[in-house]
């Protein structure tokens, strides 16, 4: 996981309050912020993904999860173990 400053942990903390409020637009807006400075953060890619589909955006909400699925294979289906059964 990439290493936030602290500046932008404040940010991600923040936008979870703002969350657990109801705000999810405004937590939305600071979740893509983060997203684009720390595309592998699974905090942030989750609680985008939460925020997108509290807001009835569950496309973009499943995409980020599918993402997120993605990349945990990737790291770990290499060599003899990338199979297409093991995508499956």
């Amino acid at each position: 996981m990439a290493n936030m400053t602290l500046t932008h942990w404040n940010a991600f903390i923040a936008a979870r309050l703002n969350q657990e409020a109801g705000n999810d637009a405004a937590a939305l807006d600071v979740f893509d912020t983060l997203a684009c400075c720390y595309p592998d953060n699974r905090h942030v890619a989750m609680s985008r993904a939460f925020a997108l589909h509290r807001l009835g955006r569950t496309d973009e909400a499943t995409a980020t999860l599918v993402g997120l699925r993605y990349a945990a294979l990737a790291t770990s289906l290499v060599g003899t173990s990338d199979t297409t059964l093991a995508w499956n």
